[in-house]
């Protein structure tokens, strides 16, 4: 699309888990528009909402056996009502990577996906079709030991052939940085029919020069991490008039922060020991084996709840042992969200925020909240977004992180941005 042409405001986006919904949508809430992650898999669009709401739809598939994962892709692909539509993918191809695509493209009546993975500002680059993480290749970083969605290559065509039959091309890098002339005329020598394109990208040009080529194209699906999305809304989304929506914060911080870690990633971990060293929250474990154990469970749960009860620091963090048992089920996490709803609860009278690390973990946490929905407010550091929770009591605060994300003070940042919010003195949150 060029610039200055008019764009379709009517955006809908979907996501295979919670936080990858939360930390692409983001980048959507710009000149005027609102953004809302639904969280009701058999409902996941709201027709009542305007076009200045750019609707995201969490269908929560990452971990799913396929079938299930198939119908409810395609009941939210089919249920698009006109517009424009981006699939947002796990930026280290977790989950069943082809078979969203290949459903998607069928829901939607498209013929082509165009996928770019690559997140440059996190690390996640593509070149060669092949994925690397901080110049590692993915499947020889702790992705590819992921307890339940392991990536077994960095080729990301023989991951996508796991899932799907569909052709699949490779867009290099070269073609990529030689303008839109050269991409269309490398695509026009593609052989017709349904397929995937693979495109390389190791900065975020390669994922603008991308998104201009193809975001105009009606019989194109594009599919990517939050890194694709943040080059689509100038692109999609024309301005409107007025001021700028209020984004729902607080007119002080967080009284007080929960700081929840469910992911498995040993770096979620290292973020956590940072963050508590640096602020002195208590660090409360529940233990994994002990929850799987159903004679063990209520005694651990209680003794975490308790734990949680007796503390009075205004920040403490709860999160899951890393010896993991279970390669499947999600009663770990709803566990985690079950205790923490205990903390919630004790403190309901002031003003309360969340850290939720791990797709999985954000999902319980907001099942145990009642959530209906979150409406993404902007980010903490770059794809690590905060967002307001629309709850059967009110609304709350949660930034919500992927296991993987982020810098050594990742945490530590997203804490001090909810007890501050819009207190811009910068004071310790400790």
């Amino acid at each position: 699309m060029l610039e200055g042409q008019k764009a379709s405001a009517r955006v809908h986006i979907l996501a295979d888990d919670l936080t990858g919904a939360a930390d692409a949508a983001n980048y959507f809430q710009v000149g005027g528009y609102r953004v809302r992650v639904g969280l009701d898999v058999d409902q996941p669009w709201e027709p009542q909402l305007g076009a200045d709401v750019v609707q995201v739809a969490d269908t929560e598939t990452r971990g799913l056996p396929p079938a299930e994962a198939r119908r409810r892709v395609y009941q939210a692909a089919a249920g698009v009502s006109g517009g424009r539509v981006y699939k947002k993918v796990d930026s280290t191809l977790r989950g069943h990577l082809g078979l969203e695509i290949e459903t998607a493209l069928l829901g939607l009546g498209r013929r082509v996906a165009v996928l770019a993975p690559a997140f440059p500002a996190n690390g996640r680059q593509v070149e060669g079709g092949r994925l690397t993480v901080a110049g590692v290749p993915v499947h020889r970083t702790a992705f590819g030991r992921d307890p339940r969605n392991p990536v077994r290559s960095d080729r990301i065509r023989e991951v996508l052939a796991e899932t799907t039959s569909l052709p699949v091309a490779e867009l290099p890098l070269a073609i990529v940085r030689s303008g839109l002339d050269a991409i269309l005329a490398w695509m026009s020598r593609l052989e017709s029919g349904e397929r995937i394109v693979v495109a390389d990208a190791t900065e975020d040009q390669d994922l603008r020069a991308v998104a201009e080529a193809f975001a105009d194209w009606p019989d194109i699906l594009l599919c990517g991490s939050a890194g694709l999305a943040k080059q689509l809304p100038r692109l999609w989304l024309t301005p409107m008039d007025g001021e700028a929506r209020d984004r729902g914060l607080p007119a002080v911080g967080c009284d007080r922060v929960l700081v929840v870690v469910g992911s498995a990633n040993p770096a979620a971990h290292e973020q956590l020991e940072v963050m508590a060293g640096e602020t002195g929250a208590p660090v409360i474990e529940l233990n994994p084996a002990l929850l799987a154990d159903d004679l063990a469970r209520q005694r651990e749960m209680e003794r975490a709840q308790r734990a949680l009860a007796q503390t009075c620091h205004p920040v403490v963090a709860l999160r899951l042992g890393l010896k993991r048992l279970d390669r499947g089920d999600r009663r770990l996490e709803a566990d985690l969200a079950a205790a923490a709803r205990v903390w919630s609860e004790r403190w309901a009278g002031g003003t309360v925020g969340f850290v939720a690390t791990g797709g999985d973990t954000a999902l319980a946490l907001c099942k145990a909240l009642g959530a209906r929905a979150l409406w993404p407010g902007g980010e903490v550091t770059t794809g690590i977004p905060w967002n307001t929770v629309e709850t059967e009591n009110g609304r709350t605060w949660m930034v919500t992180k992927a296991g993987g994300f982020g810098d050594p003070d990742a945490l530590l940042r997203a804490v001090r941005f909810l007890r501050n919010m819009n207190n811009q003195s910068g004071d310790d949150v400790s």
